[in-house]
């Protein structure tokens, strides 16, 4: 169950027994940004090139990396302010705690652990089965004409191997793509010898299909893609002018990076602080003053260059006014 606390809730007691005052913090507010992306490695085929002449289809002829953010959440975070702490004499400490207990504005307690999980996962890197590529090599044979003892030329017969271009591997791997296609077309239609049924003929199409993937792949190439989830905090600042933090970054072949990491391009959150109209200055007193903050709420907008990822409104503590309010003895 969460515990319900007043705005000076966050009590930093360092009472001793012959103590003379109590220090206590104001609260301020962290925020926490839980950022989902997906990361799209491309690897064109090594037979990219030839796709369109042998086999009559457009693809992409170039590796590429890309990554995109498909979910933020924003949590804030009351924490206290190592920067406003104040003391009362501890003889009114008690009255103190029990007139803010009683009326201030109040707040939810919440979960302080600011642990993130950073996880650098290995880069993908392409993999086209040697099983669907062509040999490398083909078998050239020749006949020489050598000199013979009586001036007549003899025939020798010669082989000699040499390494296949890659225009010939790739017509080589289209050729066998067909001819797995030609396959399981008449494995399924029942123009073949063999007579294929039930389990048989599911397990012959399935691999007739896994090879056919295969081979397309050395044309068309294929996708790596991986889901990164990553917890990022900001700390706002009053003082800050203008409230622009970088709250992450996000490299295309990195993945998503915390923001002192310049190799990725900056995804910025901006605070908006509205305008208020001036409140009435305190009255002095000759009571003991409690020191309370008034949260001010403020627009929150998160970006990506030019996109929108996140638009929210939001109470910080640390963007408000700090008032007093009279002990009662």
């Amino acid at each position: 169950m969460k515990r319900i606390f007043t705005l000076i809730s966050f009590l930093a007691f360092a009472l001793s027994l012959n103590a003379q005052s109590v220090e206590y913090s104001l609260p301020m507010h962290s925020l926490s940004l839980e950022v989902e992306a997906v990361q799209e490695s491309f690897f064109a085929g090594p037979y990219a090139m030839y796709a369109n002449k042998l086999l009559g289809i457009e693809v992409q002829e170039q590796d590429f990396a890309k990554c995109s953010v498909t979910a933020i959440k924003l949590n804030s975070f009351i924490e206290p302010d190592p920067n406003a702490i104040y003391s009362i004499d501890a003889k009114y400490a008690e009255s103190a705690l029990k007139l803010s207990n009683s009326g201030l504005i109040s707040v939810s307690d919440a979960s302080f652990d600011n642990s993130s999980l950073w996880r650098y996962p290995l880069v993908a890197k392409p993999d086209f089965s040697a099983e669907a590529a062509s040999a490398t090599t083909t078998v050239v044979n020749s006949v020489l004409y050598t000199p013979g003892s009586d001036f007549t030329k003899l025939a020798v017969n010669q082989s000699t191997k040499l390494r296949k271009t890659e225009a010939q591997m790739a017509a080589d791997a289209a050729d066998k793509l067909l001819e797995v296609r030609e396959m399981r077309y008449n494995i399924v239609t029942g123009n073949t010898d063999a007579t294929y049924s039930g389990e048989a003929m599911a397990a012959a199409v399935a691999e007739l299909s896994r090879q056919e993937a295969e081979l397309l792949s050395l044309f068309t190439g294929y996708s790596v893609k991986n889901t990164r989830k990553m917890n990022f905090n900001i700390l706002p600042t009053a003082a800050q002018d203008p409230q622009i933090y970088i709250a992450f970054r996000i490299s295309d072949t990195e993945g998503l990076l915390p923001a002192e990491n310049l190799s990725g391009r900056p995804v910025v959150l901006e605070i908006v602080r509205p305008t208020v109209a001036p409140r009435m200055p305190e009255l002095e007193s000759t009571k003991p003053m409690v020191k309370y903050r008034m949260p001010l709420i403020c627009d929150i907008i998160l970006k990506d260059g030019l996109e929108l990822l996140l638009q929210t409104r939001l109470p910080l503590y640390q963007m408000g006014e700090v008032r007093s309010y009279p002990v009662k003895k």
